[in-house]
């Protein structure tokens, strides 16, 4: 469980790594005049191209205030708040969607709260439904409570991690009408499942939070590469993408896993094992990693027609060396 930061000098400092981040991306600042519930101001921004997104502080307040936008497409569009991440001066203070939470090891998370308000509607409830990315709960106080994990703030991948969020909101505030995405979303029963002997043997109910904020930036990067092979991609789901093999012959279906322990590995093999029933093609059934597996796990899951693909990180970017289709 994370635990909130609440002391003024810690926050202080968090703040700014959390702004150094994007200060060490190529950047250019602009004075921009933006738009939010039903007023305009002006404000000075990070125009950050490399990640599509700007980034405007002001931390004269009562609080540190960080509001996010994308970077329009044409100089013809409108260029609007899309969220904010405030961080409360010190202690706990629940009216703001974001704050600092340390784990067990002492690593730094940014996390948030879901209040985005914005037009009727707009509410944690639509948030709590819609968001599709890292929940973990938080002790903050006499309370526990649900949020989002934004991002690893050590990470070199921090600034793509907040970028990702994002894009997130944006998705969910352009929906006129929540879509029910519960099939592909509703976790399994993984525990009346049948085992796939030896998964259980390396059983970890521990969840690696900095690994699974990676997670939506290794499906879009694996994304990039089958396409940059002149393959089109689908999505089947947040983390499962499929293709056709170039000869046309296979259907291919990847599901990016966020971490390599025997829950995750299991719930990866049930997935693929479902879309493979409902292929009208011969398939090829690829549990993507961003961790080794023991030999004897990587065979065994063979055995089941399960392939097994390892990708490397260099810096920001999933590398996925070696992948033919």
């Amino acid at each position: 469980m994370l635990r909130i930061v609440e002391d003024e000098q810690a926050i202080k400092r968090y703040l700014r790594r959390f702004l150094s981040h994007f200060r060490a991306l190529p950047h250019r600042k602009e004075i921009l005049s933006v738009g939010h519930r039903g007023k305009s101001y002006t404000v000075r921004v990070f125009w950050l191209d490399s990640l599509g997104i700007w980034l405007a502080r002001d931390w004269r307040g009562d609080y540190f205030r960080h509001i996010f936008g994308l970077v329009p497409l044409s100089s013809a569009c409108k260029v609007s708040t899309t969220c904010e991440i405030n961080f409360p001066r010190s202690g706990i203070d629940r009216r703001l969607g974001g704050a600092f939470a340390l784990d067990s090891a002492g690593r730094v998370y940014v996390i948030h709260r879901g209040l985005l308000g914005g037009r009727k509607g707009m509410g944690k409830g639509l948030f709590l439904r819609e968001y599709r990315g890292v929940w973990a709960e938080i002790e903050e106080g006499d309370r526990v409570s649900s949020v989002v994990v934004v991002g690893d703030l050590a990470s070199v991948r921090f600034p793509r991690q907040v970028a990702q969020f994002v894009r997130q909101i944006v998705e969910i505030k352009e929906k006129e009408e929540p879509r029910d995405e519960r099939q592909i979303a509703m976790p399994l029963e993984l525990d009346s499942m049948p085992e796939i002997y030896g998964l259980e043997t390396f059983e970890d109910t521990r969840k690696n939070l900095s690994l699974a904020c990676d997670l939506g930036l290794a499906v879009q990067d694996l994304t990039d590469e089958i396409e940059s092979q002149g393959v089109k991609v689908k999505a089947q789901g947040p983390t499962c993408l499929s293709c056709r093999t170039l000869e046309g012959e296979k259907e291919v279906y990847f599901y990016v896993l966020p971490d390599s322990r025997g829950r995750s590995i299991r719930e990866g093999a049930i997935h693929l094992f479902f879309l493979a029933l409902r292929s009208r093609l011969p398939c090829r059934l690829i549990l993507v990693l961003p961790e080794k597996i023991d030999d004897f796990l990587k065979e065994r899951l063979r055995e089941f027609s399960i392939e097994t693909f390892v990708f490397q990180w260099n810096k920001d970017k999933a590398i996925f060396s070696g992948l033919k289709l």
